[in-house]
């Protein structure tokens, strides 16, 4: 989960007030199809348990997996994770907060149905703290590129 604390916005105020929420809500819907475009993949590449820190699983799992699978990618047994990961992903949200959902299998959960058993769930959805810089500059370059180009009204007095 990515969490942006503060967004500090400095210039023409009126312009601000009325074209912000659609600005930021839009930057933030941005950041979440780039992460689910850009990173999501990045789960379930070789190499993935090391970078995201997954629990690590036992060797009689790796060696079934082996045996029956023919591979050792990360988070995959037959491949209807990642499958179904990338096929349906709904976007919603506001100015303040965004959610992305994808549609995974039943065993995918957030917590482990077993004590001893993976989250896969928060497994797929761990970022590193680069990928959250990255995802967190260009949420702020996207605002400020949109906010810079809103105009400030024009009063006309008569």
């Amino acid at each position: 989960m990515i969490r942006v604390k503060n967004i500090i916005m400095v210039g023409a105020f009126d312009a601000q007030r009325r074209g912000a929420p659609k600005v930021i809500k839009s930057a933030m819907f941005d950041v979440a199809k780039l992460w689910h475009r850009v990173m999501r993949p990045r789960h379930f590449k070789p190499g993935a348990e090391a970078l995201y820190k997954y629990k690590p699983r036992s060797e009689k799992y790796l060696w079934r997996k082996r045996r029956k699978k023919h591979h050792q990618h990360p988070l995959v047994w037959t491949g209807r994770t990642r499958q179904q990961s990338s096929a349906l992903y709904t976007i919603t949200g506001t100015s303040r907060r965004v959610r992305g959902r994808m549609s995974l299998p039943w065993y995918v959960k957030m917590k482990p149905l077993r004590r001893n058993a993976p989250a896969l769930g928060e497994e797929l959805t761990r970022v590193t703290t680069r990928e959250h810089r990255y995802l967190v500059t260009h949420l702020d370059k996207n605002v400020t590129r949109a906010l810079n180009g809103l105009k400030a009204r024009k009063v006309v007095r008569v």
